[in-house]
C-alpha cells in the first residue's frame, strides 16, 4: 500500500519463501508510510503436504473368502466364488482411493478414507473397503492408487492376487477297488461280501469328495475325503483333478446305489457323479445237496456208493450260478465247477469228472457265490472205488439115459417115464460190484410119457438104468455180486418098474427090444449189466 490515506485499507498477496511440509502459522504487520508498525495479525494456520503414500495391507474381506468345507480352503486363502468381492486396505486419512484390476487401468470401484484432511497430512491413516464390480473367473491381481487432500497421487499399491472360481465338476471314475471287489468270482463286477468296501475316483483337485448310498429309497452320507492335489491347481485356469480313495461306513445287503459330490476350495459344490451300482451280499448260500455218485457210474446196487471205474462224475444241486468245490477226505479238491443258472435247463444243477485212486473216500462239496461267500461242507457221501472184474463161469450138465426094454408075448400096458441125453453148456459173463459167492443152480429134468398097448405073453420084464451127470465148473477172475458154485457133480440112477396090464393072447407072441438114445446139447451165454 503506497501512499495510503489516513484511515483506508487494502489487500495485499505474499508468496512466501519455501515452507516444509506441516502446518505453518503465519501471521502478519503492517509498517505505514510514518514508520509506525501494527501488532501481529491473527495467526493463520497453512499445512504444507506435498506427497502421500500408496495404499497398502490389501486384503480379500473375510466375509468374501469363501472356503470349501473339508478342504484346505480357507478365509485366508484369496480363493472365493464371490464375483464381486469386497477388498480392504489401508491410506492417508482422508485420501481418495481407487481399486483397478489386473490392467491396471479397468477402474473396481473407489472410497474416501475415513479420517481428516488435516489428520491425513499430518500422516494419519485409515482402512477403506471397496465392493468391486463383477470379476470374471480365474485369477486377478488389484492395485489400489489414493489421491490425497492436498492433491498428491500416491504410487500403485502393491498387487493382491485373488481367485475367482465359481464351479466345479462332479466326480468321476468311481469305481470298487480290488481289493474290495476280489473276495467273488470277478475283480470288476461291482459284487462283494465286503460291507464298508473302499471307493476311488477323481474330482477337482483338493476338493472335498463325500459319498452317499441310496437303497430303497433312503440316502445316507457313508464317508468323506479330499481329493489329492493343491487347491490352487484345481482351481481357474489350471483347473487340475486328482484322485481320491474312501472307506464307507457298514453298508446294508442290497444294491446301492453309490453317488459322490465335491465341494472346492472356493466352496463351491458339484452336482452328483454318476451313480456306481454296488451289490453288498454277506450271506452265505445254501450248502450243495443231492450230492452223489451219478448213477451211469454207480457199477453195483444203485445209490449204494461203489464203482470200479477209476473216472467218475459226481453230480448235485446247489444255488444258482455259485461256484462248487468238491473235497475228498474234507481238504483234498477233487473237482470244481459252476454251477447251473437260472435260465439254465436245471437251475443249480452241477457235475464233475474226477479220476482217482482206487480206495474209499468221503466227498464233500462247497459252493462260493459270485460275492464270495462260502457255506459250510455237504453232508458226506462215502464213495468206494473198486477193483475191474473178469468172471467167465462155465456151467456142463450132461445126462445120459440108456432104458433097455424086452418085451414076450402077451398083451400089456404100461407108462414109461424116461429122461434123455441131454448136454447143457451155460457161459456167463456177469458186471460185478463187490466180493461175493456166486451160485448157479441148473435143473434139467425133461419128462417124456409113452403110453402103448401090446400083445405079448403074460411074462415081461423092463429094466431102465438112468445115470444123469452134472459138472459145472466155475473159474472167478474177480469179486462179483452174482453168486456161483464154482463146481458142481451129480450122479443120479433111477430104476423104473412100468406099470402094466396084460390080457394073454395065447396065440400071438413076440418079443420087442427098444434102445432108445438121445443126446442133447444146449449153450446159454447170459448177460448182466448193471443200470445206474
Amino acid at each position: 500500500i503506497v501512499n495510503g490515506a489516513a484511515g483506508t485499507t487494502g489487500t495485499f498477496s505474499i508468496t512466501s519463501t519455501a515452507l516444509t511440509d506441516g502446518i505453518h502459522s503465519l501471521t502478519f504487520k503492517a509498517l505505514d508510510a510514518a514508520g509506525n508498525v501494527s501488532s501481529a495479525s491473527t495467526a493463520l494456520a497453512v499445512t504444507v503436504d506435498t506427497a502421500t503414500v500408496a495404499p497398502s495391507a490389501l486384503d480379500l474381506a473375510v466375509a468374501s473368502d469363501t472356503s470349501g468345507a473339508g478342504t484346505a480352503g480357507t478365509t485366508t486363502d484369496n480363493l472365493t466364488n464371490d464375483t464381486t468381492p469386497t477388498i480392504t486396505g489401508t491410506a492417508e486419512a482422508g485420501s481418495y482411493v481407487v481399486l483397478y484390476d489386473t490392467d491396471g487401468s479397468t477402474i473396481l470401484g473407489t472410497v474416501v478414507t475415513p479420517g481428516t484432511n488435516a489428520a491425513g497430512a499430518a500422516g494419519g491413516t485409515d482402512t477403506w473397503s471397496i465392493t468391486s464390480s463383477t470379476l470374471s473367473t480365474g485369477i486377478h491381481s488389484l492395485t489400489a492408487i489414493a489421491t490425497d487432500a492436498a492433491g498428491n497421487v500416491s504410487s500403485t499399491s502393491t498387487a493382491l492376487s485373488i481367485t475367482i472360481d465359481t464351479a466345479t465338476v462332479a466326480p468321476t471314475n468311481l469305481d470298487l477297488v480290488v481289493t474290495s471287489d476280489s473276495a467273488g468270482r470277478s475283480t470288476s463286477d461291482n459284487i462283494t461280501n465286503d460291507n464298508t468296501p473302499t471307493i476311488t475316483g477323481t474330482a477337482e483337485a483338493g476338493s472335498s469328495v463325500t459319498l452317499y448310498a441310496t437303497l430303497n429309497g433312503t440316502t445316507t452320507a457313508v464317508g468323506t475325503g479330499t481329493t489329492s492335489g493343491t487347491i490352487a491347481s484345481g482351481a481357474p485356469p489350471t483347473g487340475a483333478t486328482g484322485t481320491w480313495s474312501i472307506t464307507t461306513s457298514a453298508l446294508a445287503d442290497g444294491v446301492n446305489s453309490i453317488k459322490a459330490v465335491a465341494i472346492d476350495g472356493a466352496g463351491n459344490r458339484s452336482s452328483d457323479s454318476t451313480a456306481l451300482l454296488l451289490t453288498i451280499d454277506t450271506i452265505a448260500p445254501r450248502q450243495p445237496w443231492s450230492v452223489r455218485l451219478d448213477s451211469a457210474y454207480d457199477t453195483g446196487t444203485i445209490g449204494d456208493g461203489y464203482t470200479y471205474r477209476l473216472t467218475y462224475k459226481i453230480t448235485g444241486m446247489a444255488e444258482t450260478d455259485s461256484d462248487i468245490v468238491v473235497y475228498a477226505g474234507g481238504t483234498t479238491i477233487i473237482g470244481t465247477v459252476t454251477s447251473g443258472t437260472s435260465s439254465a435247463a436245471v437251475p443249480g444243477y452241477w457235475e464233475v469228472t474226477v479220476t482217482s485212486a482206487i480206495g474209499s473216500y468221503a466227498i464233500t462239496a462247497k459252493s462260493t457265490d459270485i460275492a464270495g461267500n462260502t457255506s459250510v461242507a455237504s453232508a458226506a457221501v462215502n464213495l468206494n472205488v473198486i477193483n475191474s472184474p473178469t468172471v467167465s463161469p462155465t456151467a456142463t450138465v450132461t445126462k445120459t439115459m440108456t432104458p433097455t426094454r424086452t418085451a414076450v408075448s402077451g398083451t400089456a400096458t404100461y407108462t414109461t417115464t424116461n429122461t434123455p441125453t441131454r448136454t447143457v453148456t451155460t457161459t456167463r459173463t456177469p458186471t460185478p460190484v463187490y466180493t461175493s459167492t456166486p451160485t448157479k443152480t441148473t435143473t434139467a429134468v425133461p419128462t417124456r410119457t409113452t403110453t402103448r398097448t401090446v400083445t405079448t405073453t403074460p411074462t415081461i420084464t423092463t429094466t431102465r438104468t438112468i445115470t444123469p451127470t452134472k459138472t459145472m465148473t466155475v473159474v472167478p477172475s474177480a469179486t462179483a455180486v452174482v453168486s456161483l458154485t464154482p463146481s458142481r457133480t451129480v450122479t443120479t440112477t433111477r430104476t423104473v418098474t412100468p406099470t402094466r396090464t396084460i390080457t394073454p393072447t395065447p396065440s400071438k407072441t413076440f418079443t420087442r427090444t427098444v434102445t432108445p438114445t438121445k443126446t442133447m446139447t444146449r449153450t446159454v451165454t447170459p448177460t448182466r449189466t448193471a443200470t445206474p
